[in-house]
């Protein structure tokens, strides 16, 4: 009787540690419920789980080998269709004499112009088809006060671009409303 009963405890203990394990197993499955596809548990480990199994996806850190862009040509990125021509020297006459030399930076372009009066830092931001925001802030050289200028720029060919000036900050010299059209060649 006494091996019986031993018999019997011995059944209920592997009947409760099966269902014990199985209540473990079906709490880890629901942890991924509302999961669309995929595996439970932790990816690229190895059989183990103690070390990181390579992956066989490419890192995001690598970056594959681009080809530079040719003159003139415009540059996809995330930016979009990057008008390139705009890069270099650029003259206008009207309503003053001035020269500029932009660079490219990311998405957008960054240039100064300099008189003996003003100093222009002169930023753009590329909006798509051949538009750019325009920022240009105006030192006075002389006493120091700046201005900031509010625009836009449209790239018209390689060889043409004009620049519309819609404003200021009402700083220095110039009203908040001030306005100007200049047209830049090369």
């Amino acid at each position: 009787m006494a091996r019986l009963n031993e018999l019997g405890r011995l059944i209920t203990i592997t009947f409760v540690s099966g269902i014990l394990t199985s209540f473990a197993a079906n709490t880890t499955s629901f942890g991924q419920a509302g999961s669309t596809g995929g595996s439970v548990g932790k990816q690229d480990k190895s059989m183990s789980g103690n070390e990181e199994a390579p992956s066989s996806f490419p890192t995001a850190g690598k970056k594959q080998p681009t080809r530079p862009a040719k003159p003139n040509e415009g540059t996809r990125s995330a930016c979009g269709e990057f008008p390139a021509d705009i890069v270099g020297i650029w003259n206008s006459t009207s309503p003053s004499p001035a020269s500029e030399d932009i660079r490219r930076t990311g998405c957008g372009f960054l240039a100064t112009i300099s008189n003996p009066i003003f100093h222009h830092a002169v930023s753009g931001r590329y909006l798509g088809r051949s538009n750019f925001s325009l920022t240009i802030e105006r030192t006075n050289q002389i006493t120091g006060c700046a201005t900031v200028m509010l625009g836009s720029m449209t790239v018209i060919s390689g060889a043409q671009m004009q620049w519309v000036i819609t404003g200021t900050d009402g700083k220095c010299d110039l009203s908040a409303n001030y306005t100007e059209t200049r047209m830049w060649a090369r």
